[in-house]
């Protein structure tokens, strides 16, 4: 008996889903867990359906996100309208268009971990 209700537990849910009904899906699977706990498809599908966990951690900024911040707003008006290239509060390289841009980074060696933006 148990195996017939777990299987008309999964075909309810399956059709759901199907439909685009994720709720009734959420809530069928979630009666099964309840009824059939050791139920290794069970299992899965409450997992699946179940509500997302938002986990979040506090971390400081890194160093040189805040360098290029702290120059940005130093230097908004002088630059604005124009590509900056900055890498630890450092400016490497400025243009008006992004062709005149690309050229300059083409002369950079290394342009790992360098912000590349335009001033508004």
């Amino acid at each position: 008996m148990t195996h017939s209700a777990v299987k008309d537990y999964v075909i309810a849910i399956k059709a759901a889903l199907e439909q685009g009904d994720t709720s009734v899906a959420h809530h069928l699977a979630f009666e099964a867990i309840e009824n059939y706990p050791e139920d290794e498809t069970i299992q899965t599908y409450a997992q699946l359906l179940a509500p997302p966990q938002v986990t979040s951690v506090q971390r400081s900024p890194h160093p040189d996100l805040i360098l290029n911040q702290t120059w940005i707003n130093q230097h908004r008006l002088e630059y604005k309208g124009q590509w900056v290239a900055l890498r630890t509060g450092q400016l490497l390289a400025h243009a008006d268009s992004s062709t005149e841009f690309n050229q300059q980074l083409n002369q950079i060696d290394d342009l790992e971990n360098v912000l590349l933006t335009v001033i508004h």
